[in-house]
């Protein structure tokens, strides 16, 4: 009987040490899951809260309504509408433009400067018959603004204002003080829900005055930027250069 007691109670120890490592064994691979659980919360943070936060961003930045500026002729050194120049100018604001449109642009907001403006006016026209949904209004800060203008300019803007599917001044009189120039980056600001300006911070210039109002805006309201600078210029004509080389 002793030696079966011995016997028994061996197996029990045995049975008791099994349970124990068990037990130890779950505790482990417990404590296994949750470190890997740890790492793979904090890898899939750092992989898509920022995919996600700038998937929201762009949600919120989607513009219907843009207003576009840049530089007058005499800035860039361009005295005639048909330069060379100006054909790049016209292809970069284009290539800005697509994705937008895509996403769902509706308006194009300019005040009919001379210049930028009015080049972004032909872009429009050009791309209407792609994006008939696409709209331009052209909203003059006073009345006659091409009043001292030459001939050949005032019958460019004529043509503009013909086609444009807006057309109004935010002053109802002619030109008196610079505030009217004020008022209307104002308006443009506060009107649109982004701004796209051909301007590069190493030559200032008019733009600069609408570029300084819209990122005050834009501390306080959800604004969207967009620039055009002389980098993205000269990258386009790179690739248009390389384009008529394939030919």
């Amino acid at each position: 009987m002793d030696q079966d007691q011995a016997l028994e109670q061996g197996q029990d120890l045995l049975e008791a040490a099994d349970h124990s490592s068990w037990i130890v064994l779950q505790g482990l691979l417990a404590l296994v899951f949750y470190f890997l659980f740890i790492i793979c919360y904090v890898l899939c943070n750092k992989m898509f809260v920022p995919i996600l936060n700038n998937f929201k961003k762009r949600r919120k930045s989607l513009v219907k309504v843009l207003a576009i500026s840049g530089y007058k002729p005499f800035e860039l050194g361009v005295f005639n509408k048909d330069h060379p120049s100006v054909q790049y100018i016209k292809a970069a604001i284009r290539k800005a433009l697509l994705p937008m449109i895509e996403e769902e642009l509706e308006w194009i907001l300019i005040s009919g400067q001379l210049g930028v403006e009015l080049w972004t006016a032909e872009v429009v026209f050009d791309l209407q018959t792609e994006y008939p949904e696409l709209k331009l209004a052209v909203i003059t800060p006073f009345l006659d603004q091409e009043s001292n203008w030459n001939e050949t300019n005032k019958e460019w803007y004529s043509t503009i204002l013909m086609q444009a599917d807006f057309v109004d001044s935010i002053t109802k009189k002619g030109y008196e003080k610079p505030w009217q120039f004020r008022l209307k980056n104002q308006f443009f600001v506060e009107k649109s829900e982004g701004l796209l300006l051909l301007y590069d911070h190493e030559k200032e210039g008019s733009p600069k005055y609408l570029y300084e109002l819209a990122l005050d805006y834009q501390k306080q309201h959800d604004y969207r930027i967009e620039l055009i600078t002389f980098y993205d210029l000269q990258m386009i004509v790179e690739e248009e250069q390389f384009k008529q080389s394939d030919f």
